[in-house]
């Protein structure tokens, strides 16, 4: 009787409730995509995306992939795909970098976040501030149109990668301040340790962690590992965090491949072979922090996945930490007067470095890298190629460092500006190409 009264009463508000979505929907929506999609055509949708998020357990994700009836969509021009789970960071750059990695053009998106009042089964009681003693939560209620898709089992596909996206969007914030946490702690034995380096290396570590977790470093995932037979890494059980996570089976994931005999580093910073599914496209951060014994052995280590955030790549080379401490050494390794014409034109081209290449590069190869650059400087035209692979040869990366005579030229044929620098990545490269500069004149 209860339950019956329940649903009763819901259906009664439906008109409400719908009207109160559709106010969400036009705060969120232009003015010119409200008149496109049509007034009747809206609110068709709203009442729909109602009834399917009527019902909703704790922590549910509610994803679906449709065809809207054809009476709604005489044109039968866009397929709609409907989002409702708990408001979390990422959701919309999720989805739509999905949408757009699988070459599903998106049409019409509004985003609103809900307060929303369920009851104990999940049914929808009411949307929109609190109603009597029962506190809301917040809801994302995600509305978009894409260009139509007619196969069923195609819309059925993007279903399947949306919801492993959103899986990952859900572990990752779920298990976000536990791996800031990790960070944290991982500070402490770096600058208490008597640790076998160089000297100042421990101290900029734990600065760099510290810099990561002070909203410089998007974690997504977190995993510790043994060492095991020399170089092979091994997971340590329940102790995967976000993306990294156990598998349903309880297996844990790989670990990046990131020791290497004879080399003592507390920070091995890399790009996995893992690309994100979350927040931004391109491969995944990996920032690898050494576990050494009290003897100094190294015993294992700890690996976060993630992503580097926008204004770390646009920070000023002295305010990050270790960058701070290469470039110093790069400098430093070349002699010039601070005031010289060459000590400027070196910070110059350390400034102009890609960010990913700076973290990633030793000292001997950015002072290779510049010094090839250096005396490109020296003549009117030129291009200078210089190649680096990573530790583990999964990448090469390819300088091209053009003069400022070509520069010029490219410029001027290409409606863009161009920089002089371009770069290009290649994974798991069959040539094991060394960071030997390459000259090339024209």
């Amino acid at each position: 009787m209860l339950r019956s009264a329940a649903a009763s009463a819901t259906v009664n508000r439906q008109p409400q409730l719908t009207a109160r979505l559709l106010r969400a929907w036009r705060a969120d929506l232009p003015a010119a995509h409200r008149v496109a999609a049509g007034a009747i055509a809206l609110r068709a949708a709203a009442a729909a995306q109602l009834r399917f998020g009527r019902r909703r357990a704790p922590r549910e994700t509610l994803l679906r992939v449709s065809n809207p009836r054809p009476e709604d969509t005489p044109d039968g021009s866009y397929s709609v795909v409907e989002l409702i789970t708990d408001d979390m960071p990422f959701l919309v750059d999720t989805l739509t970098m999905s949408l757009a990695e699988t070459g599903h053009a998106v049409q019409l998106i509004a985003h609103p976040i809900l307060q929303v009042v369920r009851g104990r089964s999940g049914r929808l009681l009411h949307v929109g501030g609190r109603r009597a003693a029962q506190k809301p939560r917040n809801e994302s209620w995600q509305y978009l149109r894409i260009d139509r898709i007619a196969d069923e089992q195609e819309r059925g596909a993007l279903r399947a990668r949306l919801l492993a996206a959103l899986a990952d969007v859900r572990s990752a914030c779920e298990d976000w301040q536990a791996m800031r946490r990790t960070a944290r702690e991982l500070c402490r034995p770096l600058t208490q340790r008597a640790l076998p380096l160089a000297p100042g290396i421990a101290a900029e570590a734990a600065a760099l962690l510290a810099y990561m977790e002070d909203n410089h470093f998007t974690f997504l995932g977190c995993q510790r590992y043994r060492l095991r037979r020399g170089t092979r890494l091994e997971a340590v059980a329940g102790s995967g965090l976000g993306i990294l996570r156990s598998g349903r089976r309880g297996r844990a994931h790989a670990a990046e491949p990131t020791i290497q005999p004879g080399r003592r580093e507390v920070l091995a910073i890399s790009k996995s072979d893992r690309r994100s599914r979350v927040h931004r496209p391109g491969y995944l951060d990996c920032v690898a922090v050494r576990d050494f014994d009290r003897r100094g052995r190294l015993v294992g280590e700890t690996q976060f996945l993630g992503l580097w955030t926008s204004n770390t790549y646009h920070a000023d080379l002295r305010t990050v930490p270790l960058l701070r401490l290469k470039v110093a050494r790069v400098i430093a390794g070349f002699q010039f007067r601070a005031s010289s014409h060459d000590a400027k034109r070196l910070v110059s081209i350390l400034d102009g470095l890609p960010r990913d290449e700076l973290f990633q590069a030793s000292v001997a190869e950015l002072r290779q890298c510049a010094r090839a650059v250096l005396e490109l400087h020296e003549r009117a035209r030129g291009v200078c190629l210089v190649l680096r692979s990573d530790a583990n040869a999964s990448t090469t990366t390819h300088f091209a460092a053009l003069s400022r005579s070509c520069a010029a030229r490219s410029a001027e044929a290409s409606s863009t500006p161009r920089s002089p620098w371009a770069t290009r990545r290649w994974r798991r490269c069959t040539s094991r190409c060394g960071s030997q500069p390459v000259t090339a004149r024209r």
